[in-house]
């Protein structure tokens, strides 16, 4: 009877453990070998993505994307919108430029020049074989030159570079030497509407054109120029130009009846160098000023040429990361090719992954099972007397656990006579199956199943 108990016990243990749903995604090794190659792919993918914008630095470089005073986004939309062909080349020069090209460098990386100076090289042949190019010189007026010109002392120009000598420059103000009290009042009050609006501050002065000494090819600038708006400190002009017949200049004239040069040009073979001494007419806060778009765009978009904006030499093809490579046609498409590949070749190589396998069941028997063994195996061995021996063993064991005695009372009369005191019937009964067992087990003769069956039953009713 307690057998049968503890076996339907045990059985609605285990159809309840059965029933308790199951984990369907297993980590295996494909799932992490796709999770890692996703991984991969998403970086690389969104890497290139970001690398393939255009690098405008936020619009705070001094470039043509550069949105500040002191950037030169200004000129490069108004030719835009004056539908002149421009583009920008991030290339080194001279790769990509046909022979109706013009190329345009402003103000160009000083260490750019010195250190990668052997496209400079190339850029010479260019312009000696028909081509046209356009140098505008750095302006004394921006701050970051005046700090290199402090503390650098450069091998080489870039105009040095193009194969012209060193031109002779100056620095001149057109300031008036004498101010009164309300200019500098005036100058304060603006000074302080410049600040607080968030524009740079520089001071300017009209210059009014009043000549051009053009002996060549420069007449097209005077057009529709009446005025300009040139740095009042600190602009850059050529001192003494090399005036032949062979050079166009374009000259002005301040108030003080000085003549001053800020462009020259200069054939080279078939070709020709356009030199602009000041790169401030160029800036986005002067070349709204005046005539000095008019100017720019006459110097600039004229003779049906196509006009490159150079940003190789303002750094902007280091990109400091080499997944940059793959934003390039040629390095993408070899990219493209290689790891197809290299993936044909794993999947040759590689072992399929099939299906995962399922888990396996526990081996182990519960307990009711391990009972129903037992029980069986001992039942047709004929072990009956070893059945009634652990029986009465077992029986005696629960009854002191459930008297709380001491384990020394592990014995029927002990555990008898305590059981008397609180449940007679069950004592007599534990007696009375003691004897029995006893005599079975001091028999010679084996015990039968009847004889089995009563005393178990008998022994029982004491739990």
């Amino acid at each position: 009877v307690r057998v049968a108990t503890l076996r339907r016990v045990f059985r609605r243990t285990s159809r309840s453990n059965n029933s308790c749903p199951k984990a369907t995604f297993v980590l295996s090794a494909r799932n992490a070998l796709v999770l890692f190659v996703l991984a991969a792919l998403l970086s690389i993918g969104a890497t290139v993505y970001n690398l393939s914008k255009p690098p405008d630095s936020g619009g705070l470089a001094k470039n043509t994307y550069g949105t500040r005073a002191h950037g030169h986004r200004g000129i490069y939309e108004i030719l835009e919108k004056l539908r002149v062909p421009v583009r920008r080349s991030l290339t080194p020069p001279p790769m990509g430029l046909g022979s109706n090209d013009r190329l345009l460098l402003i103000a160009p990386d000083q260490n750019l020049v010195e250190y990668e100076s052997e496209h400079l090289a190339r850029t010479a042949e260019w312009i000696e074989n028909g081509g046209h190019a356009v140098v505008v010189l750095a302006s004394y007026a921006d701050d970051t030159w005046e700090k290199l010109s402090d503390n650098e002392i450069w091998d080489t120009t870039v105009i040095e570079e193009l194969g012209f000598p060193a031109l002779a420059l100056t620095e001149i103000s057109l300031e008036a030497e004498t101010t009164t009290s309300a200019d500098l009042v005036a100058d304060r009050e603006r000074a302080q509407r410049e600040k607080v609006v968030g524009v740079e501050v520089t001071k300017e002065r009209s210059t009014r054109l009043t000549s051009a000494t053009l002996i060549n090819d420069l007449t097209y600038l005077a057009a529709d120029v009446r005025q300009l708006r040139l740095p009042a400190k600190k602009l850059q002009v050529i001192e003494t130009t090399t005036a032949t017949t062979e050079v166009s200049a374009l000259t002005v004239t301040s108030e003080d009846d000085v003549n001053y040069t800020l462009v020259a040009m200069f054939p080279q073979g078939r070709g020709q160098v356009t030199v602009v001494t000041d790169s401030a007419l160029f800036n986005n806060y002067l070349v709204d000023k005046s005539d000095n778009a008019v100017l720019t765009v006459n110097l600039l978009g004229g003779g049906g040429r196509s006009l490159v904006f150079d940003e190789f030499y303002h750094g902007l093809m280091a990109r400091g990361n080499p997944l940059w490579l793959l934003t390039l046609p040629h390095y993408g498409w070899l990219f493209v090719i290689v790891a197809f590949g290299v993936a044909a070749w794993i999947w040759r190589q590689a072992v399929a992954l099939g299906p995962p396998l399922s888990p396996k069941p526990v081996s182990r028997r519960s307990l009711g099972e391990y009972l129903d063994a037992m029980a069986t195996l001992f039942t047709r061995s004929r072990q009956k007397r070893f059945l009634l021996y652990e029986l009465r063993r077992g029986v005696v064991w629960a009854l002191r656990e459930r008297l709380s005695l001491s384990p020394g009372q592990e014995n029927v009369t002990d555990v008898a006579a305590a059981l008397e005191r609180h449940h007679p019937e069950k004592a007599g009964h534990l007696r009375s199956a003691n004897q029995k067992i006893d005599g079975l087990l001091g028999q010679k003769q084996s015990v039968d199943d009847a004889q089995f069956l009563e005393v178990s039953r008998e022994i029982n009713r004491c739990l």
